[in-house]
């Protein structure tokens, strides 16, 4: 019986990727949302003429067992060289070289940009300039749009095309591309924990705006140690040029994202948060690479994890070799720090409380409720932020 994507829809199998969008040839299907704001297909049926490619596209459907995966050939623990594109980066500013690459052959770069109004989507660039807007991890379900669609047209083209994403996205674009020649296109994905929505972010800005009176510019994580060595998360600057700069902890969106409760149904059924990876080129952060390669990077070094899992990754990756400070690692060593590597996050139980709460009373009732609950939590690290480590050690023995 002919069928089509939103039969029998189940939102644990939609990774919300829009490629069964992309590739419907009658535009029967659209951009939805469920309750919670998160990206489903939509269909208007008297368009549909039931051809079933929404199905055979969806990698999360086409994928589920591993198909067009494979175990990495080469692991690095790697560096770029430049400081100023190390700073701009949220790991080890691995991406941009191959991005400026790819614009020096004469390509373009497809990847991830938050614009001035704090949405996070799929932009294609071809300038080295404008790959800045592409850096940085953006920790919302980026808007696909019509991306991939684009990304063929290019490639007919015969000109070179860097498709940068989550894994999701990157399996969603080569099940879009199906047999077509893609001698010209480079694979890198970003490993993902999951994704909140648009619309959560949304409302988190617009509370966050509220409470900072006034929010000019925002970014999820930011290169700054403290002296006792913590981790800065995020930072926002309010509209009079004041920065504010704090560790997830201390805030309602990180901490949820952290901590698992905001992603969408499928992140937590994930078939692509396995060893077997999609892409040429996987970028992961190297968390405790000092255990294993101490001598080899400065001690507050961000060290990137680079998985190279094909031939055409491993030629990419070997030309650009020297503007890396890079040594080889252990597959084991970076997936052991890294669970997504092997295993989707798990739903924690308060989950769709978290949701719902938000849905039926708003954030700014959210954002309170987390301020009363984790009080204690909240003055320990806006603390530990200021303090040496002889004190960070006694906070440390603290619970809440």
């Amino acid at each position: 019986m002919a069928d089509n994507i939103c039969k029998n829809f189940r939102k644990e199998e939609c990774c919300g990727c829009g490629a069964c969008v992309n590739i419907c040839p009658t535009g029967a299907l659209s951009y939805g949302r469920d309750q919670y704001g998160f990206t489903i297909p939509q269909i208007e049926e008297s368009k549909c003429i039931y051809c079933e490619k929404c199905i055979d596209v969806c990698p999360f459907i086409q994928c589920k067992n591993g198909e067009g995966a494979r175990i990495p050939l080469r692991t690095y623990a790697a560096l770029n060289k430049r400081a100023d594109e190390v700073f701009r980066s949220t790991s080890g500013g691995i991406f941009i070289v191959l991005a400026k690459e790819v614009i020096l052959r004469g390509g373009i770069v497809v990847g991830c940009t938050m614009d001035s109004a704090f949405k996070v989507k799929h932009i294609i660039v071809s300038t080295e300039d404008d790959l800045k807007s592409l850096q940085k991890s953006k920790y919302v379900q980026s808007d696909m749009g019509y991306i991939y669609r684009e990304v063929k047209r290019t490639l007919l083209q015969k000109k070179k095309v860097l498709f940068s994403g989550t894994p999701c996205e990157v399996a969603a674009i080569k099940r879009f591309l199906g047999n077509m020649d893609t001698t010209d296109l480079y694979l890198v994905e970003v490993v993902c924990h999951g994704v909140p929505s648009q619309e959560f972010f949304d409302d988190y800005i617009k509370n966050l705006h509220d409470v900072a009176g006034g929010l000019k510019k925002y970014t999820f994580r930011i290169k700054r140690k403290a002296e006792n060595g913590m981790n800065w998360f995020f930072s926002y600057q309010r509209e009079n040029g004041e920065s504010v700069i704090k560790n997830w902890p201390e805030d309602s969106f990180n901490y949820y994202y952290m901590k698992s409760y905001s992603y969408r149904d499928g992140c937590y059924q994930c078939p692509f948060a396995r060893e077997r990876r999609q892409a040429d080129i996987t970028l992961c952060d190297y968390w405790h690479w000092e255990k294993y390669h101490e001598t080899k990077f400065s001690p507050n070094a961000t060290v990137s994890g680079v998985l190279v899992n094909t031939e055409k990754g491993e030629n990419l990756f070997e030309v650009l070799k020297d503007h890396f400070q890079m040594e080889e690692t252990k597959f084991d060593d970076i997936i052991r720090h890294n669970g997504c590597l092997q295993r989707p996050s798990p739903c924690p139980d308060g989950r769709n409380n978290v949701l719902n709460t938000w849905k039926i009373k708003g954030y700014g009732y959210l954002d309170r409720e987390f301020r009363r609950k984790y009080k204690r939590q909240i003055w320990k690290y806006s603390v530990m932020r200021h303090v040496p480590n002889s004190v960070i050690r006694v906070l440390h023995s603290w619970r809440g």
